[in-house]
């Protein structure tokens, strides 16, 4: 570190245990120094979602925290979740507003008054005009409003009124064009522009010797130095001037000439020490009481607009800047300034560094520098400027042995007098870290492993890649000496026992192959993180220990986590894209802080995540589109001054959309009416905002309100209910308490009870009549049910009877069934016989030839031929067939008349589900034969190609 950094960090480190011994704010300390190096964070307020007009004239806030502003189409109110605009009965412009005394003061165009609050915090409306008899404001437009001596000052271009809440008087006309009123230490201030400064003392308007300086010099801002009675004059042309006993001084500025060219329009105080000066062409510039431009908000750095009409500091001491077009809330009293990449030029930060009185970024597009030192020229006046030939990926920049050493994509450089000299061709260098054991080695990890850099004859120079380690080494840390741990991040852990000068490795070990890990350094110690929370090695028993109370109250931090280190026992943890501030040893946590870093997540780099100590106050932290500061000191001043949980609207509604009218605001609701609608306000703009709600009752459990602030419970069911409304459930108490109750429905009320009563005494006697008349059915019915369980008796019998009948039928005909296959079966075995018995004396025939007369045979063939085809088998066949089937030939007859006697045979013994092989020997015909029946058949009934004649026949 140089001198002049060593002596600035004594001289902070004497400022704080000064201001530590006085009780003073580190916020004070710090302001100045976050300026420096960044600007705060900034919501924007369209047109679109404010819905209004373009310009902001003018800005107040009231005793609840509502924020309001002099639009071009009227008063806009925000109470944290909603916008509403109000219009004047003229509906012109409104120029000014000033909150006082539970009132919202506004002057437009020939129109001074204020609104009023109802119950539900609507506002209405009430003129002042008639109040100053004889005065006709015409085009007269009121463009200042503020307070002096409990009273209400409005100020035109020629008039200045004082309204003391029953009438209103002139004290100030006449004099020319006047400019704003301004109330410093106590002091109302006007400006008469071809006079000079008047101070208004007991109404009445007395010149201030020496201000002629000021004339035709239009004063715009007039604010209070901290620790005097001096008083700053900004001019909008002109520059400053300072009152100073009593006289006027011209107040040199850094800059002065662009704030000049800008042209001052407004001004605040922002901090006890700096001064926040809205202009009409450059934003906002940031100056100390020293007269230093520290920083410029403009639209470079991410204001919505260069044209800045109105100022205000709000009650936690952050700002809201009025514009040509659009509103803007700057998060002043914050822990984290910003310096984001608009124009996208520096890209993404990957480190960053100071040497010098420089501020060195190395991101994905190069290496990019600028001026931190407050003397001119400024940083906001040069910018980041890249340093030629550094445009690619960087990785790592370091200081040591007081040199630059740039870890890049392509190469290690040494940067000098903003050039690069490199010193290695060892591409993409994650890591550049001092050997701790020898301070001329310098250890460098890598795409593809460990390489040393050392020191000889006085310059650093390339000396060797660390052999038999080729692995991506992207985290690197020394347990001791010779000993250094290499973490993949996502293949895996190595230690690595190295030879004194670092050129072989004695011992290699691989721990957690494809896993997630990450080395830290804890305390000294070397910590890993995994999948399985923290952990340390015990080189001694080879194995690894978890750290259970670390992990434990950490939570989702200890899970593949990385740790930055920033001051004592104090620590940074980066885990996917998220952030966290711990304060912690080896053996227990003992704070975590994560909701102050919540607007940082979504601009982290996920995997590489880093920060850098500017010193023990600062801490850079890099972001995906530049970075942000963060003051270690900073504790929320306004934490005892938070805003109440307004209730802006209760409405309870039935499921047809009618409201319940509550009397005397009693919130004793019919059954009916229970859907209950809540309309919140709550002026928390910092964006910690988010309400909890929990319905007893009906619900234990704790519900995040909307961003809308509304709160919907539908269906209700009876009972008393006690909604819960809080901004933080683990530290505060119930913030909004909401009692109420929900009658039971009409069928359980008082009235339906006795209602109920009298029903049961009619019923009773209704009963008594009723019973009367049905036991003397009761008698009728018994003689009636006599006679027809008789009947009944009856044709039982008879269904009996008729069941035994079909039960004989159906035994009769399963005989018949048995006796046609029988016989059926008789035929084809007696016709198989007589085959055989065929064939053997065909057989014997051929056999015996001519030694014995054929005419023999030929005879015993006839008559057996003659017997397997009988016509006496065929009818006794179809005898027994018609018993069983009934009608069945009969009605195939009819149907296809076409039929021959052998047609319907074959369709008998189809029926019976014979195999042609069956049938063949029942029609003493071949098994060809058959299938030529078949087909001849199938054309005779016209059955189509896919129809199975056997089903079909079986089916018919």
């Amino acid at each position: 570190m140089n001198t002049w950094n060593i002596s600035k960090t004594i001289r902070k480190g004497i400022v704080l245990i000064v201001l530590w011994l006085c009780g003073v704010s580190s916020n004070v300390i710090f302001a100045q120094e976050l300026f420096r190096y960044g600007t705060p964070f900034i919501k924007h307020f369209t047109k679109k979602e404010y819905r209004a007009g373009n310009q902001n004239w003018s800005i107040t806030q009231d005793e609840h925290g509502f924020i309001y502003v002099g639009n071009s189409t009227g008063l806009l109110e925000f109470d944290g979740f909603r916008w509403t605009r109000y219009e004047l009965p003229s509906d012109d412009i409104v120029r000014a507003v000033f909150a006082a005394d539970g009132r919202i003061y506004s002057g437009a165009l020939g129109e001074l008054g204020y609104w009023e609050k109802d119950e539900n915090f609507n506002l209405n409306y009430t003129s002042l005009n008639g109040l100053l008899e004889g005065h006709n404001f015409g085009d007269e437009e009121i463009w200042w409003i503020t307070e002096f001596d409990g009273k209400i000052i409005f100020q035109s271009f020629t008039n200045t009124f004082q309204y003391d809440g029953e009438q209103i008087e002139i004290i100030m006309s006449g004099k020319g064009v006047i400019f704003p009123p301004f109330v410093v230490n106590d002091r109302l201030f006007i400006q008469v522009l071809d006079a000079g400064i008047y101070e208004v003392t007991d109404n009445k308007a007395a010149f201030i010797p020496g201000s002629e300086v000021l004339i035709l010099k239009r004063v715009n801002t007039m604010l209070p130095f901290s620790n005097s009675k001096d008083i700053l004059i900004g001019m909008e042309d002109n520059g400053f001037f300072i009152f100073i006993n009593d006289q006027f001084k011209p107040w040199p500025v850094t800059g002065d000439q662009s704030i000049i060219k800008d042209q001052i329009n407004r001004g605040v105080k922002v901090g006890d020490h700096l001064f926040a000066i809205g202009t009409l062409l450059g934003g906002i510039y940031i100056v100390n009481e020293d007269g230093l431009v520290i920083n410029q908000i403009n639209r470079q750095k991410g204001l919505n607009n260069n044209t800045v009409l109105s100022l205000l500091v709000d009650k936690h001491h952050n700002l809201w800047v009025g514009m040509d077009n659009g509103l803007d809330y700057l998060k002043v009293n914050a822990p984290l300034y910003y310096n984001t990449d608009v124009t996208g030029d520096i890209g993404s930060v990957y480190a960053s560094v100071i040497f010098g009185n420089d501020l060195y970024l190395g991101t994905n597009r190069g290496v990019f520098y600028t001026s931190i030192n407050w003397t001119p020229p400024t940083a906001t006046d040069d910018g980041f400027k890249l340093i030629p030939g550094s445009q690619g990926q960087v990785w790592s920049l370091s200081v040591i042995d007081n040199k630059l050493f740039c870890g890049h994509n392509s190469s290690t450089f040494l940067i000098e007098d903003y050039q690069l000299r490199k010193i290695s061709d060892i591409a993409g260098v994650y890591q550049i870290k001092q050997y701790p054991f020898d301070e001329k080695l310098i250890v460098q990890g890598s795409y593809n492993g460990l390489s040393v850099l050392k020191k000889t004859g006085g310059e650093w120079r390339y000396s060797h890649i660390i052999p038999g380690f080729q692995k991506l080494s992207k985290n690197i840390e020394f347990e001791r000496e010779n000993v250094l741990w290499v973490a993949h991040t996502h293949k895996g852990l190595y230690r690595l026992e190295l030879n004194p000068d670092l050129t072989e490795i004695l011992e290699l070990k691989e721990f957690s192959p494809n896993m997630k890990t990450y080395v830290n350094k804890l305390n000294k110690k070397v910590v890993l993180s995994s999948d399985s929370g923290y952990l340390y090695y015990d080189d001694i028993q080879n194995t690894f220990f978890a750290l259970n109370n670390i992990n434990e109250s950490l939570g989702k931090f200890s899970i593949n986590a990385h740790i930055k280190p920033a001051l004592k026992d104090q620590y940074w943890i980066f885990k996917g894209g998220e952030c966290a501030r711990v304060v912690m040893d080896e053996n227990a946590v003992h704070s975590l802080d994560y909701n102050v870093l919540n607007d940082l997540n979504e601009f982290l780099i996920p995997g590489y995540e880093s920060i850098y100590l500017i010193d023990s106050a600062l801490t850079l932290i890099h972001l995906d589109n530049g970075y942000a500061v963060y003051n270690n000191f900073w504790k929320d001043e306004s934490v005892d001054d938070q805003p109440s949980i307004l209730v802006r609207e209760i409405e309870f509604s039935s499921l047809s959309g009618d409201y319940y009218e509550k009397p005397d605001n009693r919130l004793e609701v019919p059954f009916r009416y229970n859907n209950l609608k809540l309309k919140l306000s709550y002026p928390e703009f910092s964006g910690n905002s988010g309400l909890m709600c929990k319905l007893d009752g009906y619900d234990v459990r704790w519900l995040n309100v909307d961003a809308s602030g509304e709160i919907n419970f539908q269906n209700l069911p009876e009972g008393d209910y006690r909604l819960n409304i809080v901004r933080d459930i683990a530290t505060d108490q119930a913030a909004l308490v909401l009692n109420f109750s929900i009658h039971p429905p009409w069928f359980r009320s008082s009235a339906a009870t006795a209602l109920y009563v009298i029903l049961a005494l009619i019923g009773l006697i209704v009963s008594i009549v009723l019973n009367r008349r049905k036991i003397h059915r009761i008698h009728q019915q018994h003689e009636l049910e006599r006679k027809d369980l008789l009947q009944r008796e009856v044709e039982e019998n008879e269904k009996k009877l008729i069941n035994l009948r079909n039960e004989n039928l159906r035994n009769e005909l399963k005989l018949r069934n048995s006796k046609l296959a029988k016989s059926t079966f008789s035929l084809i075995h007696k016709n198989n016989t007589l085959i055989g018995v065929k064939e053997e004396i065909m057989r014997i025939k051929e056999d015996l030839g001519v030694r014995f007369p054929s005419k023999h045979f030929n005879r015993l063939i006839r008559n057996i031929e003659q017997d397997l085809t009988s016509e006496e088998d065929w009818r006794m066949f179809e005898q027994s067939f018609n018993e069983v089937h009934e009608n069945f030939l009969h009605k195939l007859k009819q149907q296809f008349t076409d039929l021959t006697p052998a047609d319907i045979q074959l369709c008998a013994y189809l029926k019976m589900n014979l195999q042609s092989k069956e049938i063949a020997s029942l029609l003493n015909i071949t098994v060809r034969g058959v299938e030529i029946r078949r087909y001849r058949l199938r054309k005779k009934l016209h059955l189509d190609h896919d129809t199975n004649l056997t089903e079909f026949i079986m089916g018919y």
